[in-house]
């Protein structure tokens, strides 16, 4: 099966186009609507990026299924003794990393004054 069949059976194209066309219109009420509602000057260019950012992420979204065979990330994924080994590992690490930040915060507290600053 070539992956353009693949990619139609799974309605790649048809999601693809809804969302062109949904985030179109979306990002022209947007930028039609926010200034007139007094937003910041850059909120325009957020909401095309964001847009854009947003069609990445579902061209990323549909990537598991386009290896050989269908492979999904659920199959390829690390046996259960190492993913168990991670998940103590970042429970031991978090709070460590969390306390060492937050000692940090303590000892450096104080150490400007209220009116230093960048302006």
């Amino acid at each position: 099966m070539s992956l353009a069949a693949e990619l139609r059976r799974r309605n790649v194209f048809r999601v693809a186009a809804a969302y062109l066309v949904v985030g179109w219109l979306l990002t022209e009420v947007l930028t039609t609507i926010l200034p007139a509602l007094g937003a910041p000057e850059w909120s325009e260019t957020a909401v095309i990026y964001i847009f854009v950012l947003g069609f990445i992420g579902l061209m990323i979204g549909i990537f598991p299924y386009l290896v050989p065979y269908g492979l999904t990330i659920h199959e390829a994924a690390a046996a259960p003794n190492a993913q168990g080994l991670l998940l103590v590992g970042a429970l031991i690490m978090l709070p460590v990393i969390l306390g060492y930040t937050a000692y940090v915060y303590w000892i450096f507290r104080g150490k400007v004054s209220a009116d230093a600053g960048y302006h």
